[in-house]
């Protein structure tokens, strides 16, 4: 038997304070959330998610299985999407000049 497929974008969300939480799943009608310190809160979409958080420093997010690093400074709102952008490549260093 084939293992289930994994949706695209699995966000685990973790309260460390009281904050609240509006999300936006593959275009379906936005809903919201209150969370006190230490509830969590699983969301899986297909294609895009979006969220607005207020206490942004109340919030860990885990996209993928994969912690962010932060979500933005606490009593400040924060918006976020995904899928989360490619990171683009560093550009290389400039050449070294000639003696």
């Amino acid at each position: 038997m084939p293992a289930a497929k994994l949706p695209a974008i699995r966000l685990h969300l973790e309260a460390t304070d009281l904050c609240w939480v509006q999300y936006t799943l593959d275009h379906q009608p936005t809903q919201e959330a209150q969370l006190q310190r230490g509830q969590t809160l699983d969301l899986k979409a297909e294609q895009t998610a979006q969220l607005l958080v207020g206490n942004a420093g109340g919030l860990r997010v885990q996209y993928n299985d994969q912690w962010l690093k932060s979500v933005g400074p606490a009593g400040r709102p924060a918006r976020l999407a995904f899928p989360l952008p490619a990171k683009k490549p560093s550009p290389p260093p400039p050449p070294k000049p000639s003696p």
